[in-house]
């Protein structure tokens, strides 16, 4: 397969996962909220309710996994993939220099890590075809820009000559 196909697989994997974290999110918010109240709450649950809020279309939601996912990072807990769905967030809201610079993260503590290697390549693609519409964006601008001088000008130089 090609990196646009395996990328079209994860993207449509994400629509997938972000249907279900709506049905998801109520049950995951009352067991983080009911293990928080606990001497010592298990960070894992935690995880989870973060996980899923990132693949919620809501970006409130995405917003709230990102911050309970930085807080697992800075308390050390499941780094890899807390950085792991970190970097699937901000992929998924198109943040591609945000969402690279999580993975190269991910892959300075675990340079096998599977999965961050598929999304580096994902993320280096999609920020690959960016560059090239933006490219293409400004190009058309200026051939834009420069017709529409030649016009006025040959309009102008008309004008002039009557």
């Amino acid at each position: 397969m090609t990196v646009k196909e395996d990328r079209d697989i994860f993207e449509q994997k994400l629509q997938v996962e972000a249907k279900a974290s709506k049905e998801q999110i109520p049950d995951k918010e009352a067991a983080w909220e009911a293990e928080r109240k606990k001497a010592k709450p298990d960070l894992n649950v935690k995880f989870i309710y973060a996980y899923v809020l990132t693949m919620s279309n809501s970006e409130r939601h995405k917003s709230m996994g990102m911050r309970l996912l930085n807080e697992l990072i800075a308390a050390r807990f499941n780094v890899e993939e807390c950085l792991y769905a970190l970097a699937v967030c901000l992929y998924s809201q198109t943040e591609w220099r945000e969402c690279r610079e999580v993975v190269d993260r991910l892959l300075r503590l675990n340079p096998d890590h599977r999965y961050g290697n598929e999304l580096h390549l994902f993320v280096k693609d999609a920020q690959a075809k960016q560059d090239l519409a933006i490219g293409v964006g400004v190009g058309v601008g200026v051939i834009g820009a420069t017709a529409a001088i030649l016009l006025g000008a040959m309009l102008g130089s008309g004008r002039r000559g009557r």
